[in-house]
């Protein structure tokens, strides 16, 4: 079964030899109730939780020093 926008609906009818224009399609097939439904191929998510090593934070350490230029 295919799904079919109006401009690609309009192709179709087109070829087959009706005179129509994409703007009667899209009337049309609102009158009829006829809506497109895509889908996704992919559904794409955030990982939360880090598998990777996180570097230490710095600012516990201890930075005073007794002399300048010596830490």
């Amino acid at each position: 079964m295919n799904t079919y926008d109006g401009s690609q609906m309009t192709e179709e009818l087109k070829e087959i030899g009706m005179d129509v224009g994409y703007r009667l399609v899209g009337r049309m097939k609102r009158q009829n109730g006829f809506s497109v439904v895509k889908t996704c191929k992919h559904k794409f998510t955030i990982e939360r939780v880090r598998k990777f090593n996180v570097a230490p934070t710095l600012s516990e350490r201890d930075f005073t020093a007794d002399q300048p230029n010596q830490k």
